[in-house]
Order: C-alpha cells, then sequence, then structure tokens
C-alpha cells in the first residue's frame, strides 16, 4: 500500500482566485490561504496523489535540494491536517495520479516554502494585505506569529 493525502471535501470548501488557492474551514469557519509552494502542493493534494507523487513532483517542478522539499512537505501536511483540512489514507501499490512537474509549470522554478496563513475574516482573504491582522502559521515551525492588527479601536 502507498501512503495518500487526500483533502477532507467534508471539511474543507476551496477555490482558486488567480494563482493563488483560498479554502474555508467548515468545521471550524476558520479562512485560510496559502503561500509558497502550498498552492501546487494542494493542487496535486486535490489530485489524490500518493506523497511520492507530490514528492516527485516537487523536485521536478523547484530548484531546491530534496532533503529540504521532504522536510517542507511533512511540516505543511502536518498543519494542514492539524487544522482538519486532509487526512492520510491507503491507495494500492502504484497508484500515482499527478505526473511531474506540478501544474504544467516549467521546471527549477524558484523555490518558497509552503505555508499555511490563517485569516480572521473573508475580506482580509481578498485584500491580500501583509497588515490586514492574519495569522501566519509557517509551516515545520509548529509556531504561529501574530501579525499586528491595524488600530481597530480608531
Amino acid at each position: 500500500m502507498t501512503t495518500t493525502v487526500a483533502i477532507r471535501e467534508e471539511n474543507a470548501a476551496w477555490s482558486e482566485l488567480g494563482d493563488e488557492i483560498v479554502i474555508l474551514s467548515l468545521a471550524t469557519g476558520s479562512y485560510f490561504g496559502l503561500e509558497g509552494a502550498g498552492n501546487d502542493i494542494w493542487r496535486a493534494l486535490a489530485a489524490t496523489a500518493s506523497l511520492d507523487a507530490v514528492e516527485a513532483a516537487l523536485a521536478a517542478t523547484y530548484d531546491a535540494p530534496l532533503p529540504k522539499l521532504r522536510g517542507d512537505l511533512a511540516g505543511f501536511l502536518e498543519e494542514l491536517g492539524a487544522a482538519g483540512l486532509i487526512r492520510f489514507q491507503n491507495a494500492p501499490q502504484g497508484e500515482q495520479t499527478v505526473s511531474p512537474p506540478l501544474s504544467g509549470a516549467p521546471a527549477n522554478r524558484p523555490y518558497a516554502p509552503p505555508r499555511l496563513v490563517a485569516y480572521a475574516s473573508v475580506a482580509q482573504l481578498t485584500v491580500g494585505s501583509e497588515k490586514s491582522g492574519r495569522k501566519t502559521t509557517q509551516q515545520g515551525s509548529g509556531q504561529k506569529k501574530k501579525r499586528k492588527k491595524k488600530n481597530e479601536e480608531d
């Protein structure tokens, strides 16, 4: 058996806005955005890809060392799982639904680690402002960094 990761469709409604993916957790009402390689990883997960296939696609798409890609992928998947957005499952051996490179992108693109960004409101998703009061979760760190909110009392 091969391990696959699937989007929890019962918990996650998502859409692409331009090149970025936004996600609504139906279980918690939280809004999320993806940054860096996170968008390509999510697209691969939407194809119910095996972890091996996602890893191979990342390696074929991005100009980064394989150990870095593996570590970042593992941390990012851990965060998606903790947010209730994905689930791990087993698939028949040899099933591979994603072919490198990801999303038809050219190979050797510059690499930016995947990030799961939590927003306080849907308005922040559409504005996408760095100063909009969103909470950023840097994959792999396990710690949330709170960004300063605009003066809400003014």
